[in-house]
């Protein structure tokens, strides 16, 4: 399977959000997914990053640099939206774009990775462990507002 990744282009933004509402079941308006991209597309601190494969997404995440005033110079990287085409899974796409996502928080000079994974999401718990990811350290609470 060959996938290339690049940083998300407006042609491709209707793909990418046709990925994620099938993944997570979602229902966002697109009109404010095209929003949040005008506003953030070309910020530095932003980077949505797609698989592409014969010319159609497969695969999507949107990873934000965020520095923390005593963690100096050394941002941290987030990951949300972490997603693969169904057909595609189990087969190298997502440690594909995650290495590609370790390279470039590493030529941002992030100090780590960070994202979350709905509890109790086995398989993706799995697969963030196999990559790298260690969830002993901490825990991660949301609130929803």
């Amino acid at each position: 399977m060959d996938i290339t990744f690049s940083k998300l282009e407006h042609a491709d933004l209707r793909q990418a959000y046709d990925l994620c509402m099938k993944t997570f079941g979602e229902n966002t308006d697109l009109s404010e997914v095209e929003r949040v991209y005008q506003r953030y597309g070309d910020d530095p601190d932003y980077y949505f990053i797609v698989g592409k494969a014969g010319g159609k997404v497969v695969a999507y995440a949107t990873v934000a640099m965020v520095n923390n005033l005593f963690d100096g110079e050394r941002p941290i990287a987030t990951l949300w939206y972490v997603c693969v085409d169904e057909d595609l899974r189990r087969r190298g796409a997502a440690a594909k774009m995650i290495a590609e996502i370790e390279k470039t928080a590493r030529s941002r000079g992030c100090s780590c990775l960070f994202l979350s994974a709905v509890k109790g999401n086995i398989p993706a718990e799995e697969f963030y462990r196999a990559v790298g990811f260690r969830d002993e350290l901490e825990s991660a609470f949301i609130k929803i507002l």
